[in-house]
């Protein structure tokens, strides 16, 4: 090849790094745990009670809990709470809580990631997978069964606190069981404040406690799985895959939060759940469905979901979930289904993928040791 050809070509080549810079370097996941590793991971080895591990029951009820091969969303394992007696409620956490001289010292959650290095103000979403037992059904009405609670702290604020300035929130779902995984996506638009109105919609908390330079989930420390309402004395709980990412298209977080979703092979049915504005009591919300990304084809491509059009919220204020279940789309041969959900008041929708075969992608990503030497920032 001549000079001339070579260098056109070099340039060429430039301009097509240049063009896909932004791409790549937009699109960021950290997994916080796939549960692949040989054993539970431990935030303070050696100690003997609930506190040696990162994962464990909270505050109700007892039980084991392990890695499993028996189940899993992806991959070889999964983690299983076998919960047995108690109260007659869940509550699982991830619990970050490193001990010093017998003082506690809650870390934040990124600090445990397996693959990084973190990216401050930038990660929007935390996706896992769950898998309840029989025990669960519908709250249905617009309200929930299942909070994911949270614990916020800023970054010159009391180490020996996991929050601070009241910054535990509460993230709402309502699940059934189903005999399969769940993908479960959560935001920066809690349900609740601990102690606030509950009618009172929080809106999406990009920065919750104004410090520009670190986000919702850069201020996360501890968090938790809970079901609150529910009676189940002896059941199986399976979870997997705890993965933080960017997301990088524009979507109505606002009006549309805390989405969850699955799909049942046996009836060939997909559900999808939701959380709607508190404030918008009447706004009917649309359904439609791919198995292209809506992002990429845009909402006008695709196809309104069957019965998915002017759905009507079911509850007022407070109980402001939604909810849409279909068997009357042909899946056959497909792997993955996107399904978009807008508000017919907003051009903007939300989004969840939901896989037909073939599970969550697998992943790589290796358990480090336990950590020593952290910082608090």
């Amino acid at each position: 090849m001549d000079r001339g050809k070579l260098f056109t070509v070099r340039i060429l080549a430039f301009l097509i790094l240049i063009l896909l810079y932004p791409i790549a370097a937009r699109s960021q996941s950290f997994m916080l745990d796939n549960f692949e590793e040989a054993s539970l991971r431990e935030a303070n080895p050696g100690a003997n009670d609930y506190t040696r591990y990162l994962w464990s029951v909270m505050d109700y009820g007892a039980g084991t809990t392990g890695l499993t091969t028996g189940d899993k969303s992806a991959g070889n394992k999964s983690l299983l709470n076998h919960y047995v007696n108690g109260d007659p409620e869940w509550q699982f956490q991830f619990y970050p809580n490193t001990i010093s001289g017998g003082v506690n010292h809650y870390q934040y959650a990124r600090y445990f990631v397996l693959n990084g290095p973190w990216v401050l103000n930038k990660i929007n979403r935390l996706r896992f997978w769950f898998k309840v037992p029989s025990g669960v059904s519908f709250a249905g009405g617009g309200d929930n069964n299942f909070q994911f609670g949270t614990f916020l702290r800023c970054t010159t604020c009391d180490v020996t606190s996991s929050e601070s300035d009241n910054m535990h929130y509460y993230h709402h779902f309502d699940f059934t069981y189903t005999g399969q995984w769940e993908q479960v996506i959560i935001d920066m638009h809690p349900n609740h404040q601990r102690s606030a109105d509950s009618n009172v919609d929080e809106g999406v908390l990009v920065h919750p406690d104004g410090e520009q330079d670190y986000n919702y989930f850069d201020l996360l420390t501890r968090f938790y799985l809970h079901f609150p309402y529910l009676s189940l004395p002896n059941a199986d709980f399976y979870m997997d895959n705890f993965e933080f990412y960017y997301e990088p298209n524009p979507e109505n977080e606002n009006q549309v939060y805390s989405i969850h979703g699955t799909f049942v092979p046996s009836s060939n049915t997909i559900r999808i759940g939701w959380q709607r504005n508190k404030a918008e009591n009447t706004v009917k919300h649309d359904v439609r469905y791919s198995f292209s990304d809506i992002h990429s084809i845009g909402w006008d491509t695709a196809i309104a979901a069957p019965g998915g059009t002017g759905i009507v919220p079911p509850g007022w204020g407070g109980y402001n979930g939604m909810y849409y279940s279909t068997n009357s789309i042909d899946v056959s041969g497909r792997s993955v289904m996107y399904i978009a959900v807008k508000p017919q008041n907003s051009s903007l929708f939300k989004q969840i993928a939901i896989p037909i075969s073939g599970g969550t992608p697998a992943t790589t990503v290796q358990a480090p040791t336990a950590p020593s030497g952290l910082v608090v920032q």
